[in-house]
């Protein structure tokens, strides 16, 4: 039985994403697997368009989205590894004029590159970690089923707020409305310990009121089984409080018989 279960865990559901147009390779890609609401395993592409998924044995949906193009979803039934082949995403004309219009989206420096949300990023952003995922920065896999930030090499990538290191939970308990720009170090360097890469938030400071946030989005699903944030903070002058809750159930109960003769 636990033979059974571990080879349903190591299904591998694997493809490539290219241009219908051009039929060129697309890199950095945001694919996911969800079931519902979700989301049980995700990545991006890499160098050459490809990607590669873990998944048990089920039903689920595949979604990828990309700037620029259309995005896809489409439904699978995993019993086994499968490789989907070559999937190609179109260009979608409306989501193009924006970024030329805007064109300061992203600014880049000699040490970083700066990226500045648009209001449909921020409205579709609960949290500080959402709103990362919703910017698809190349290099970067966001993983919302355990709230993991690494780069394409496996490596941890470290989050800051306004120059400070934070952990997942501080991000989580941004206010997306709150968010300035985004500054990303893709070669740190020494100055920050040797990181992989740095996401450093910018955010603006308020001299009174205050936030409340609760994430159960990666509990809802499975009763007793997940990852519960709850986060608050209270403003005065040019001070502030925070509290920061987590809450992670791990609720499985393993019953095994054994009869001799």
């Amino acid at each position: 039985m636990i033979c059974a279960v571990s080879m349903a865990a190591n299904n591998k559901v694997s493809g490539v994403i290219k241009d219908a147009a051009d039929k060129t390779a697309l890199i950095g890609v945001n694919v996911s697997l969800k079931q519902g609401d979700q989301q049980v395993s995700g990545t991006v592409t890499d160098a050459h368009g490809k990607f590669s998924l873990e998944a048990e044995t089920g039903e689920f949906v595949l979604e990828c989205s990309y700037i620029g193009y259309e995005p896809i979803g489409m439904s699978l039934i995993v019993s086994g590894s499968t490789n989907l082949g070559t999937i190609e995403m179109n260009e979608a004309s409306t989501e193009l004029s924006e970024v030329v219009v805007e064109g300061d989206a992203v600014i880049q420096k000699v040490d970083r590159q700066i990226l500045l949300p648009n209001k449909e990023q921020l409205g579709a952003s609960s949290d500080g970690m959402s709103l990362l995922q919703n910017l698809q920065i190349p290099r970067i896999v966001v993983n919302q089923a355990d709230n993991s930030v690494k780069t394409l090499s496996n490596d941890d990538v470290q989050l800051r707020i306004n120059g400070i290191e934070a952990t997942t939970a501080e991000v989580m308990a941004i206010n997306p409305k709150d968010v300035i720009r985004i500054e990303y170090h893709d070669q740190p360097g020494v100055r920050y310990n040797g990181a992989a890469a740095v996401i450093d938030y910018i955010v603006r400071h308020h001299d009174t009121g205050g936030s409340l946030m609760l994430n159960a989005s990666n509990g809802v699903t499975i009763p007793g089984w997940g990852e519960y944030y709850l986060s608050g903070k209270l403003h005065f002058g040019k001070s502030s409080l925070s509290l920061l809750s987590q809450y992670s159930p791990r609720d499985i109960y393993w019953t095994r018989t054994n009869t001799e003769a």
